[in-house]
Formats: C-alpha cells, structure tokens, sequence
C-alpha cells in the first residue's frame, strides 16, 4: 500500500454509537483544510449497538452503529474495550505505519491504551508501528470505562506520563467536563485547548485552531524537518468557502 509523500498518517477513532461516515462527517473540516500534509483514516468500532442511543444520530446516518466496548449497567462496567484496542493493534500492525491517533469520546479510549502499548503488554498485543503522537477530542475518565476489572490500579497507568505528545481538546461546556479534566495528564509533552461548545468534534477557525496548527505543525517538523506552509488562512471567509462547497458524506440521511 503506498501513500503520498510527505503526509502525517492519523488513525481515527470514533465515539459510542458511531461509525466511519459520522466521524467522516465530524472530520471533514479538517479532512478538507489538512488535506496537503495529512491523511485522516477511519475504522469502525468492535461493537454493534443494537439500541437507538442517540436520535440525533440514528435521524442523520444509516447505520450500524458502533462503540469500543459494552456498557454493563447492572455491574457498572465496560467490558470488551481490550478485545477492541487487540483488534485496532491488528488493524495498525496489518496497514501501518500510522504516526498518531485521534479520538473522540469513548474512542480516547482505545488512543490511550494504544499510547500506552509498552506499559500494558500483559493485557494487549504489540503494536509492531508504535504511535509517536495523539488527538483526544472529550477523552472520558470514568471509573466505570477502566477495562482492568480484576486490576483497577492498573487504569491508572493511563494517567502517568505519556511517551508522546499529546493534544487535548474539549467544550468549556461539555456536561462531562468534570470526568474530561481529569482524563489530563499534566506531565510530558501536551497541549490543552478548550472551545466554546459542548461534547463534539468543533470546527476551529482562526485563533481558536491555531493551537492545534502548532501541535500539528512540530510533529509534520518532527518526521520530515520541514516546515508546514498553510496555503491559505483558516478563518471565517475559509469557513464560507467550505461550508458552499461541503458535500455530504454518500451514506448519511442528512
């Protein structure tokens, strides 16, 4: 498989009840403005929700829709969130090398133990193409999400040090706020940039992105030396211009 030259290569991972074409839909802003210096590539999750979670969703896309692990209420446990990060390490060990993850939401979850492939071996498979950066868009830190049920000091390997550097972005607004801010490792290399919305993937433009252009500018610098040239601004006339030429994703009901 060959890929164009001189692109950052980004592993996206959805949220609970997603699937490729939403997290499609919530990335092609940036799919779009991104698209000279970086690949933005999709799986779907290990688990098919069999219920209308959000209508919001099932309204706008056609499922089936997917989530990393399953949600058990009466033990107030996730379950099956290891399967599904040895399935991702598979997936990368099969069509890598990736240079970062990005997730959203339950998907931060998987990015994380990815990052953390080293440390946790005795749970996950070797990830041959390890991952020099992540993305965590609303990254959750329930108690209930620790997928070491017998081991719970285990889940606080993800909160020590990371290797890589890591951008976290989330919604001063989020109802979840509480459990995103202590998903943040104040350790290592990271960056953290709060938008004005809520649980969702934001569109930046202008000061709002220019945090995450940086983040991703020093790791395209961090592979190829070279520098990361805009070819034109991300501001509101670039958010007009792309919201008359947006088309929507094939699948969706929209």
């Amino acid at each position: 498989m060959s890929f164009p030259a001189k692109k950052l290569r980004i592993l996206c991972l959805h949220g609970y009840y997603n699937n490729v074409d939403v997290m499609r839909y919530q990335m092609d802003f940036y799919m779009t403005a991104f698209k000279d210096f970086a690949t933005f590539e999709f799986l779907n999750g290990v688990y098919e929700i069999d219920y209308e979670y959000d209508p919001q969703i099932a309204k706008k896309f056609e499922g089936p829709f997917y989530g990393w692990g399953n949600l058990d209420m009466e033990r107030e446990q996730m379950t099956g969130t290891l399967e599904a990060t040895n399935y991702v390490i598979d997936y990368i060990n099969n069509t890598g090398p990736y240079d970062g993850v990005l997730g959203f939401s339950q998907g931060c979850l998987v990015a994380r133990l990815l990052l953390k492939n080293k440390e946790l071996r005795q749970y996950c498979k070797k990830l041959d193409y390890p991952l020099n950066f992540g993305i965590l868009v609303a990254a959750l830190a329930y108690y209930h999400l620790n997928p070491f049920h017998d081991r719970p000091e285990d889940y606080e390997i993800l909160h020590t040090k990371y290797e890589q550097p890591l951008f976290y972005l989330y919604g001063k607004n989020d109802p979840l706020i509480y459990y995103i801010e202590k998903c943040v490792v104040p350790e290592g290399e990271y960056s953290v940039f709060l938008h004005g919305g809520k649980h969702k993937i934001p569109r930046l433009i202008g000061s709002n992105i220019e945090p995450l252009l940086r983040f991703i500018s020093k790791r395209y610098w961090d592979k190829y030396k070279s520098v990361l040239v805009m070819s034109k601004p991300i501001d509101k006339d670039y958010e007009i211009e792309y919201m008359n030429s947006f088309q929507i994703p094939l699948r969706s009901k929209i």
